[in-house]
């Protein structure tokens, strides 16, 4: 019998482009957003407290053991994201979206049949790893050069409250790579990477905003993951946070700037003990001569305010704060489970550690 945690943090590593310019673009269209009265303390407390627990189910099959091992599945070659301007990918059915949502809560509540099912409806596999892997469990497409999202869980009780998601691959280089280096640093619950470059398409998702990434002044596209919720990322980044309800979700983002910029999803001053104040101040702690702003002010001088790429306008984070439409809806205020982070290619990924470190001091 199987016991799997039910409470997770999570971390979202979204790519914003080495030359983009412009504000990230929601282009979420789900419309069931999360309860905005999920608090930083609340997400200490999941970090620091015993996880509550659910039996699996006796008579569940045990997955297949994956090919080559669970964490390959991370990896850029494997996940054979779909090239920029090849229009190659497309949105998935609304029937697939909620059966990877399916998916993803049957393996939460260590359902494995169920979740296999699920699985196969949206022409995904199911498997996990062997040896030290043993507790990870793999969601990833059936076939290669599907554009969509590929998800590692960590089922055990006392993996870190942590979900690391890259909507960017390519575009923000080595973001997938970074997130693979947090999960395993970190211990975390899971990790999310998306499955097609953000210019993969040429239809436009109809959300907020821009993107430079795709031309001057181009409306971002159904395939940019952190601005898209007619996706599997989308469906999966959905079906994680109510799986782990107290979740902080960061957005790592790759910038051509120099430093690092954090923010909470807003641009709107935050407390000294908020999990972005607590971030910015152990990231300047670490890198005392690199530029470390955020765009949330908190009154400390070594980290100050600067409105460097703040992700109002990102799908996962809006959905997090609490927007009605995470597509076209700003949040009102913040909720507590939303980092997004801004990095210089510098970091990615040579001071992952570094990263994976000071996350773990922002929600302690």
């Amino acid at each position: 019998m199987r016991r799997v945690a039910r409470l997770g943090l999570i971390v979202l590593i979204v790519g914003c482009g080495e030359s983009e310019g412009a504000l990230d673009a929601a282009t979420s269209r789900d419309a069931s957003a999360l309860d905005a009265a999920h608090l930083d303390a609340s997400v200490r407390d999941a970090a620091t407290s015993d996880a509550p627990t659910i039996d699996a189910p006796a008579d569940d099959a045990p997955l297949d053991v994956c090919e080559d091992g669970a964490r390959v599945w991370l990896e850029l070659e494997r996940i054979a994201p779909i090239a920029r301007d090849t229009d190659d990918y497309r949105a998935p059915t609304s029937a697939a979206r909620d059966a990877i949502g399916d998916a993803v809560t049957a393996i939460a509540e260590a359902r494995f049949d169920d979740a296999r099912s699920a699985a196969s409806a949206a022409s995904y596999v199911l498997c996990r790893g062997e040896g030290d892997e043993a507790e990870l469990v793999v969601l990833r497409p059936s076939a290669p050069e599907t554009g969509h999202a590929t998800l590692v869980i960590d089922t055990r009780d006392d993996a870190r409250p942590l979900i690391l998601e890259a909507p960017h691959p390519i575009w923000d280089a080595d973001t997938e790579a970074e997130s693979a280096a947090i999960f395993a640093r970190t211990g975390a619950r899971a990790v999310l990477v998306a499955g097609t470059h953000r210019c993969g398409s040429d239809r436009a998702s109809g959300c907020d905003g821009t993107a430079d990434a795709c031309g001057p002044d181009a409306p971002v596209r159904e395939s940019d993951m952190a601005h898209a919720t007619d996706s599997i990322f989308h469906a999966a980044h959905v079906a994680l946070a109510a799986a782990y309800p107290t979740a902080l979700v960061v957005g790592v983002h790759g910038m051509s700037e120099a430093g690092i910029s954090v923010s909470d999803g807003t641009s709107r001053d935050t407390g000294e003990t908020s999990a972005v104040a607590r971030f910015a101040r152990a990231l300047h702690a670490r890198f005392p001569t690199e530029s470390i702003t955020t765009c949330n002010d908190f009154g400390d001088p070594d980290v100050p305010r600067d409105a460097r790429l703040c992700g109002t306008t990102d799908a996962q984070g809006r959905h997090l704060n609490g927007a009605p439409d995470a597509c076209v809806d700003a949040a009102g205020s913040a909720s507590g489970r939303f980092l997004h982070l801004e990095q210089n290619a510098r970091f990615r990924p040579e001071e992952s550690d570094a990263i994976a470190d000071a996350l773990l001091e922002a929600i302690e």
